[in-house]
C-alpha cells in the first residue's frame, strides 16, 4: 500500500476483472498513520468512480472514530471489538 502506483494497478485489474464477471470487490482503507493517506485518498475515490463494481469499508475512517477499537501494543491491530466492527462492515458492504 505504500506504493501508490501499485495499488492503483492492482485495484484497476481487479475491478475490471469483477465488471467482466458480473461481481463486486470489497476493499478496506488502512489504518497504520499518516504514510498511508494517499493511498487512502485513491481508495475512496477509486469506490466512488466505480460503484457498480466495488465497495468501500472506510477502516481508516471508523477507527479514528473508535479509537478504543485498537489494541495497546501497536495501533495497527484491533482489539476483539475492533475485529467485529470490521467484520460487520464487510458483511454490509457485501450485501450492498
Amino acid at each position: 500500500p505504500g506504493n501508490v502506483r501499485a495499488l492503483q494497478r492492482a485495484v484497476g485489474s481487479t475491478v475490471a476483472d469483477a465488471r467482466r464477471r458480473g461481481g463486486t470487490v470489497i476493499w478496506a482503507t488502512i489504518h497504520r498513520g499518516g504514510r498511508y493517506d494517499e493511498a487512502n485518498r485513491f481508495l475512496r475515490a477509486a469506490a466512488k468512480r466505480n460503484p457498480d463494481a466495488m465497495r468501500l469499508v472506510d477502516w481508516e475512517r471508523m477507527v479514528q472514530r473508535n479509537p478504543q477499537w485498537m489494541g495497546p501494543d501497536d495501533g495497527v491491530h484491533p482489539r476483539p471489538a475492533g475485529y467485529r466492527a470490521r467484520a460487520r462492515a464487510f458483511a454490509a458492504a457485501a450485501r450492498s
